[in-house]
């Protein structure tokens, strides 16, 4: 089984960003956690389930969204609704895969 490689746009815009992290989000299998985002949530009374709802609808904070020189990664935090509570969720996408990263989340 071969791994496909997806090769992140270097000038990619905040659209095509959210849309991307939708993508994968549809999944929840293609959303990972750091071991902080975790550890954050779980400080914060904020679940997988309310994270991966922000991540399938809610918007980029996209003067927030830069990209990682060294590793060509991108990152920027993604605000949304759910259960009544505004969270923002801060991912980031590797080049080349085809997964996103949690990396925390918090409330307002």
């Amino acid at each position: 089984m071969t791994k496909e490689v997806i090769h992140l746009n270097p000038g990619m815009t905040p659209q095509a960003f959210q849309q991307a992290v939708r993508d994968r989000a549809a999944f929840s299998h293609m959303v990972g956690f750091t071991d902080h985002a975790l550890e954050r949530m779980q400080a914060r009374s904020i679940t997988r389930t309310m994270v991966l709802r922000v991540l399938r609808r809610g918007s980029i904070d996209g003067p927030r969204m830069k990209q990682d020189r060294a590793s060509g990664n991108w990152t920027a935090p993604i605000v949304g609704v759910t259960a009544g509570i505004e969270i923002k969720v801060v991912v980031a996408i590797e080049d080349g895969t085809l997964f996103v990263t949690v990396i925390t989340a918090y409330g307002g």
